[in-house]
């Protein structure tokens, strides 16, 4: 879930000069983000928990072996490599 769909799901709570004071967070998205915060804490991101293991150690020594051989990327390019 995108920051524009969870900005679509939410209401806005304002004063009576009309800054934003708080937020609304329906209910299924607050449990949603719990149970990220939960997976965040546990140190695997939700993808990660599906892995097999192995999996994740090919991919760890691919990378090390890339970055010993030059092949790096700036961090712009592989945040464009995320949102694709």
């Amino acid at each position: 879930m995108s920051g524009k769909d969870i900005q679509q799901l939410v209401q806005y709570v304002t004063d009576s000069q009309g800054t934003q004071t708080g937020v609304v967070v329906p209910i299924a998205l607050w449990e949603k983000i719990l149970e990220a915060l939960d997976r965040e804490e546990e140190g695997l991101s939700s993808i990660d928990e599906d892995e097999p293991k192995g999996r994740i150690l090919a991919d760890l020594e691919d990378a090390v072996r890339s970055a010993r051989s030059g092949m790096v990327y700036s961090l712009d390019q592989l945040w464009d490599q995320v949102y694709e």
